[in-house]
């Protein structure tokens, strides 16, 4: 660790409480672990009603009693500042108003849950045989390893456990069940401060020295197990200032969630029956540019003597050639930190890398509407290695059209509406990231070396 980062890392242990100080949290845990998933983990259709996977090929519709279903979150549902949202239910076979939670009894459940004891009997060869027999016994309907079972409907902060940059979700009313090692939770001390952790973690400090003190993992993503984020930084703060973290920090949560709920009213649209296929090529930016069949018919196609597939290839090689260098602008600043833009004024059609042009402007009749798909792929397009310009460009040239009026109105409505959620966003974010550099007593050359990541 360079020694800049390790003097910083030190003065946050100095002057900091860890997340695991007593004071602010009372337990790190992981999710629930049932040896059994496609037993246990099933797909909500109506009330009592539930999709299950136990035949992996043949799934089918049970009845099971509402009250011991519980919404399942996993790993790729916990998303930073959003409400959870999944389809999931885990069949929780637990009484959580005994003292200690305790397994449902055989009685207690042929007398308040027939209709889930008999989905566990009709299993109950496959769970009496998890992990080589260990379930061959009384109480085979539980799980293997019944951990923390009390504390998954409290509020807490839900925290995937493998990520490139940490984040955590919060769950408020204890709605959500984290899902196996996937995904742990964070109990907090004191509900109130609930957002005010949530803030803290979420912002880049806390990122920061997660990343120096976890495990790597391939393709740059790191453990966020309860190893790694008990030591991290918490800032003292009196109360006045965790209200305020706290306020950003909800805020932040209803701008987030508002933002995924708008996005996907969108892509519903944009997919809707009365949109029509309008893929282009890259012809239709770059009108000059050969395709294949041009190249092969072309006299320096001739004069390469070249004849079947050794022509084809030929052609292929100078058509690829040929885009790479069209594309070479947006090539360049391909990366994860790469900020694309469109902009789209008097019928002229830009898509910016960075602030400046990635290819040539269009000039199209319906740019308004394919300016909102342009964007609607780069806000749901994370920049990662395996995504290069030429993939980029083909998710922007799939485009379609409608001849609905109001179909119409609606996709350049939200799409408007998105960007003024993002506008807010971006707001809250810069707003929250100055207040908790303050917490931290951080100066502004510390500032610097947080956000050079």
């Amino acid at each position: 660790m360079p020694e800049p980062e390790r003097r910083l890392i030190e003065k946050l242990n100095t002057t900091c409480k860890r997340l695991d100080d007593p004071s602010l949290t009372t337990a790190l845990f992981q999710g629930l672990v049932t040896s059994a998933d496609y037993v246990y983990h099933l797909n909500k259709v109506s009330s009592g009603k539930y999709i299950s996977h136990a035949d992996k090929e043949n799934p089918v519709e049970v009845e099971i009693e509402d009250e011991l279903m519980h919404l399942l979150v996993s790993g790729k549902e916990a998303k930073r500042y959003q409400q959870p949202q999944t389809d999931t239910y885990l069949l929780f076979p637990y009484k959580l108003d005994a003292e200690p939670v305790r397994l449902y009894s055989e009685v207690e459940f042929e007398q308040y849950f027939p209709k889930g004891w008999a989905y566990l009997l009709k299993n109950e060869k496959a769970l009496k045989g998890r992990e080589n027999g260990k379930m061959n016994k009384v109480g085979w309907w539980g799980y293997v390893y019944p951990k923390s079972l009390d504390r998954h409907e409290q509020p807490k902060l839900l925290i995937p456990r493998l990520v490139k940059n940490l984040f955590c979700a919060v769950d408020k009313n204890g709605d959500f069940y984290p899902d196996n090692v996937d995904v742990g939770g964070v109990s907090v001390t004191d509900a109130s401060a609930l957002f005010y952790i949530a803030g803290v973690v979420n912002a880049p400090v806390a990122n920061f020295v997660w990343r120096r003190i976890s495990k790597p993992f391939q393709n740059d993503y790191r453990a966020a197990n309860k190893q790694f984020i008990a030591p991290l930084p918490i800032p003292n703060a009196d109360e006045e200032q965790k209200k305020q973290v706290a306020e950003l920090a909800e805020k932040l949560q209803e701008l987030h969630t508002a933002y995924r709920d708008e996005l996907q009213k969108l892509a519903k649209r944009l997919s809707a029956a009365q949109m029509t296929d309008d893929t282009k090529t890259p012809q239709w930016i770059w009108a000059t540019l050969p395709d294949d069949k041009q190249l092969k018919a072309s006299d320096t196609a001739k004069a390469t003597g070249l004849k079947g597939k050794a022509l084809t290839d030929w052609a292929k090689a100078q058509y690829q050639a040929a885009l790479a260098q069209k594309l070479e602008k947006l090539t360049v600043n391909l990366n994860p930190s790469l900020k694309l833009t469109v902009r789209y004024e008097d019928g002229e059609l830009r898509l910016l890398a960075n602030g400046t042009p990635a290819f040539d402007s269009l000039f199209e009749d319906d740019a308004e509407l394919i300016a909102v798909q342009w964007k609607y792929v780069i806000r749901s397009t994370n920049i990662t290695p395996s995504v290069t310009a030429e993939k980029l460009l083909g998710e922007l040239l799939k485009l379609k059209t409608t001849d609905n009026d109001s179909l119409r109105k609606q996709i350049i409505a939200l799409d408007k509406k998105l960007d003024e959620l993002q506008v807010g966003i971006e707001a809250k974010e810069r707003e929250m990231n100055g207040v908790v550099y303050g917490l931290y007593g951080l100066t502004w050359e510390e500032v610097l070396q947080v956000e050079r990541g």
